[in-house]
């Protein structure tokens, strides 16, 4: 049974590292409290083989018997040693497997992560280039229709240019005159120009014989 102050102590022990026990143990898997108790045992055993031999040395004058005291002391040490290595290197293997388990988690989650932040990425640009790809179709639609609009009237401009008296750009055209054979003139025109005695032509300035009826 330990003794009131070393349980004392261990209860200081587990007081002042519980924050490091739980990291330890849900950090690396690792029994902090249990290892402390290890070491203190494999230290009160050290201690304890170590005060035997003394006083085993000191109640033997012996030569040979010294020399056997001895010999089994640093044998049990090295044995005690050796067994509390391999005890630490097994629990060496297993923080260290521990810590790899949690390390390929990690790079999983923060693959995972890359991925799909990449992956938002990628959509982010492929909406981008859709709807840029549908505005400058909207754009191209928007132009052509203004072209054609634009065309048409021109062209209904030109063709009523075409059409229209070329004195008072209102009416048809619908007399050809004779004998020049200009087309150009409403007849009200002509009737006007005649009106104030100017019965030539308007384009060539020819004198009008006649003239007939036509339609544009």
């Amino acid at each position: 049974m330990a003794s009131p102050s070393v349980m004392s102590r261990e209860a200081g022990h587990r007081e002042d590292n519980a924050d490091l026990e739980v990291m330890c143990m849900t950090d690396f898997d690792l029994d902090l409290e249990n290892l402390r108790r290890r070491i203190e045992t494999l230290c009160e055993g050290q201690e304890s083989v170590y005060r035997c031999f003394c006083e085993d040395l000191r109640t033997t004058t012996d030569p040979a018997r010294r020399r056997e005291i001895i010999i089994n002391f640093v044998s049990q040490v090295a044995t005690s040693a050796k067994s509390f290595a391999d005890e630490a290197m097994r629990k060496l293997v297993q923080v260290q497997a521990f810590c790899i388990a949690n390390l390929h988690a990690e790079n999983e989650e923060s693959l995972g992560e890359i991925s799909s932040a990449l992956s938002a990425e990628i959509e982010q640009k492929n909406a981008e280039l859709q709807e840029q790809a549908s505005s400058r179709m909207k754009a191209k639609d928007e132009a052509r229709l203004k072209f054609e609009e634009e065309k048409a009237a021109l062209e209904t401009s030109l063709r009523e240019e075409l059409v229209a008296c070329q004195i008072c750009m209102q009416n048809p055209r619908n007399v050809v005159i004779m004998p020049c054979l200009h087309a150009q003139f409403c007849k009200e025109c002509l009737t006007q120009n005649k009106d104030t005695n100017d019965n030539n032509c308007p384009s060539c300035r020819c004198p009008i014989v006649s003239s007939f009826p036509y339609i544009c």
